[in-house]
């Protein structure tokens, strides 16, 4: 596999102008389009995607260890698919939404002002996950591990906790209304 260390692209069509498959090290990627983009065979480790797009990419087995995704849209991306070892990432103002993350482990995962509409988190383990200022409309926590998890300035969540492991998950109390709205519990003064 080829090794690419301490890249920096910008503004780059990455349809029109492909880049080397291999593994990115310390690479930085600034306001380039992955859209659609088949990513099968790329690795990357310690990189940062900035205003990037990387919307319907083809994420099957590439490696994202310890990437951050600043002002990104990420929208259908299938991430269950992608190499489980060492997955981590942390996503602040991005847009996540019609995303999978079925199935993953992503403890301590750091989601900040970020779009998850419709996002899948089916069986997915989000111990001590934290949503700060996410909007997840929409999104499927089913069988979802959110233990120790931190959405009390997360907003428009509604799953019935009775079929996720909840324990000691964090709320604000205007968040109450969508854990218990499927019980035909009313919350009010």
């Amino acid at each position: 596999m080829d090794r690419f260390n301490d890249v920096q692209l910008k503004d780059k069509n990455l349809q029109q102008n492909p880049i080397g498959v291999g593994l990115y090290e310390y690479a930085e990627f600034v306001r380039c389009d992955f859209s659609g983009v088949d990513l099968r065979g790329f690795s990357f480790t310690e990189c940062d995607f900035i205003g990037c797009d990387l919307s319907n990419a083809n994420v099957h087995g590439v490696s994202f260890r310890e990437v951050n995704f600043r002002e990104c849209k990420l929208l259908g991306l299938d991430f269950e698919q992608c190499d489980a070892f060492g997955l981590g990432f942390r996503f602040d103002n991005c847009q996540l939404n019609y995303s999978n993350f079925s199935n993953t482990k992503l403890k301590k995962m750091h989601f900040k002002d970020c779009k998850l509409i419709q996002v899948d988190f089916t069986g997915t383990d989000l111990t001590e996950a934290r949503f700060e200022s996410c909007d997840l409309l929409d999104a499927i926590f089913e069988q979802t591990t959110l233990e120790g998890a931190d959405l009390s300035s997360a907003f428009h969540y509604s799953f019935d906790p009775s079929r996720n492991k909840v324990r000691k998950m964090k709320v604000a109390e205007a968040g109450l209304y969508g854990l218990v709205a499927g019980f035909g519990i009313v919350v009010g003064r």
